[in-house]
């Protein structure tokens, strides 16, 4: 899911992010949010698509930012199609 409750306050539009760490060193990691306080423009960022480390057309958010704690988009992933393997 996006975020808390209905209105995913605290969500970031990262569905289908991966974090990644190599003989425990952090490689991939999640960027975290910006300041609550003053957010802005650095804010948006920070919970949009290009900020993590997941799949992003065009440049654009998965799901559309409508102030500080809300959305007016929320971008759904669901499993389509799954195999088993021998190393994952």
């Amino acid at each position: 899911p996006l975020g808390y409750l209905s209105i995913a306050a605290h969500g970031h539009a990262d569905a289908l992010s991966l974090t990644l760490c190599v003989d425990g060193e952090p490689v991939l990691v999640d960027p975290g949010t910006w300041l609550y306080g003053s957010g802005g423009v650095w804010r948006d960022w920070f919970r949009s698509t290009p900020a993590h480390n997941t799949l992003n057309i065009e440049g654009k958010s998965q799901s559309i930012i409508a102030g500080t704690f809300n959305w007016s988009h929320k971008a759904v992933a669901a499993l389509v199609e799954s195999e088993p393997g021998t190393h994952w």
